[in-house]
């Protein structure tokens, strides 16, 4: 049964996208499970598997078939499990389940939101994993400008990062910024900048970066908008 939890206290579905396992995530898949069940707060197993930078789960689950359908639609999916960061969160995380649903309609299948609005690419940049956001990015066309209820994009989850490698964070925000054209200067709801996030997370080498790259990237904008 693919809705019984674990010992764990985890669903198989959550599992086949967190433990790294493409054997695990295909037989989920076939029996209907990876590709149908939601947590209550609307995450999948391609959440999960985003969020710990399983680049062959990621790549098994968007090549096979789409991921399954966003909240509200016909299809009821949910399913009861604990909360991933072990009841931590807080409102002023970007990862605020308490959200409504999102307006914003995402342009690829990578994209598909949780209820908050949160999507598979804002976890793997949380975590930084930078080939897990390469691969949305590049092949599967996620789109990192894409907010959540909160308006908090790539650059807010990406300085806000848990990573425990300073580097990795940095090496993320850089492609970003880089190769996606991501604004690190941009206010979300609660007036946050993805500087707040990263203060908030104590990520000085973020911080630092921010100072170091940020500045001139401002300076440039306002001459080409300023006709200087």
């Amino acid at each position: 049964e693919l809705r019984r939890p674990c010992r764990a206290g985890t669903y198989s579905p959550r599992n086949a996208g967190g433990d790294a396992n493409v054997k695990s995530a295909g037989r989920k898949r076939r029996e209907g499970g990876a590709a149908k069940v939601r947590r209550r707060d609307g995450k999948t197993a391609l959440h999960y598997a985003a969020r710990n930078g399983h680049v062959h789960v990621i790549d098994y689950l968007l090549s096979s078939s789409p991921p399954p359908p966003p909240p509200g639609s016909d299809e009821k999916s949910s399913v009861n499990a604990p909360n991933e960061n072990g009841g931590s969160d807080t409102r002023d995380d970007a990862e605020d389940s308490s959200a409504v649903a999102p307006s914003t309609q995402p342009k690829s299948i990578a994209d598909i939101p949780s209820g908050d609005g949160t999507t598979p690419l804002h976890l793997a940049c949380y975590t930084s994993s930078l080939p897990a956001v390469r691969l949305f990015v590049s092949m599967y066309g996620a789109d990192p400008h894409l907010p959540n209820e909160w308006g908090c994009d790539a650059s807010h989850w990406s300085a806000m990062s848990i990573c425990p490698s300073p580097s990795d964070a940095v090496d993320v925000c850089e492609y970003l910024r880089s190769e996606c054209e991501v604004k690190y200067h941009r206010s979300q709801r609660q007036g946050h900048t993805a500087a707040h996030k990263a203060a908030q997370r104590k990520n000085r080498e973020v911080l630092r970066w921010m100072v170091g790259t940020l500045s001139g990237v401002e300076r440039e904008e306002a001459r080409t908008h300023g006709g200087a």
